[in-house]
């Protein structure tokens, strides 16, 4: 018996070590609801969902699987509004698209510890800026604000046709800030199930404005 509970503690570790894609997906999507264990901020999902990545999967129906293809974010909001889903479908691969000539993309966290540590808040910006710095196109999620990555579309529209600039980046904060202040208070009742390890709403709102500031500099 010693050596069977040693096995299966053995095998546990070796899962976990794998930190496999579908794993880190699945942490988040089924722990979104209310009462299903603490959300899950994975880095890796948030990034997926900043790069628009495609995740086909397998759902039951009628005793017949059939294939579908969404986006990280059609796939999150989906679940979202259904939460069953998550225990009902398999996923099947990933498809990451090719990156634009002129995208930049940034992923940044902030946890205790290097590692074995979930993150206080990440974040993967996507920007897509032209040669003459134009910013067409702008994605800023976070992970760790809400039970589930979620997008500053505030922001993102403020940012979208104006040229990258540090000037602009204090009023862009000022968007950022209240938008992440509205959402943690929207999900209070929620997060609550994540361990409180001290991390004021402050912190996390001048967590979130500190990644995009760097993502900023970084492009």
């Amino acid at each position: 018996e010693a050596l069977d509970y040693m096995a299966r503690r053995t095998a546990g570790r070796i899962v976990r070590n794998a930190a496999t894609i579908g794993g880190n997906t699945m942490l988040v999507l089924k722990h979104i609801p209310k009462d299903t264990g603490e959300p899950f901020p994975s880095d890796l999902f948030t990034t997926l969902y900043a790069l628009e990545t495609k995740i086909s999967y397998y759902l039951e129906k009628n005793g017949q699987f059939k294939a579908y293809t969404k986006t990280a974010e059609e796939l999150l909001q989906a679940i979202i509004g259904e939460p069953k889903l998550a225990d009902q479908i398999v996923l099947k691969s990933y498809e990451i698209p090719v990156k634009k000539s002129n995208a930049i993309v940034f992923a940044q966290k902030v946890a205790l510890r290097e590692v074995n540590s979930h993150s206080i808040v990440n974040a993967t910006t996507n920007f897509n800026i032209n040669d003459e710095c134009i910013i067409e196109s702008a994605v800023i999620t976070l992970g760790g604000i809400a039970p589930y990555p979620w997008r500053a579309a505030k922001t993102e529209a403020a940012m979208l046709n104006k040229k990258l600039e540090l000037e602009d980046v204090n009023s862009l904060s000022i968007i950022l800030a209240e938008e992440v202040r509205q959402k943690l208070e929207e999900v209070e009742a929620r997060m609550e199930e994540v361990p409180d390890e001290g991390f004021t709403p402050e912190y996390r709102t001048q967590l979130a404005v500190s990644f995009f500031y760097k993502s900023i500099i970084n492009a």
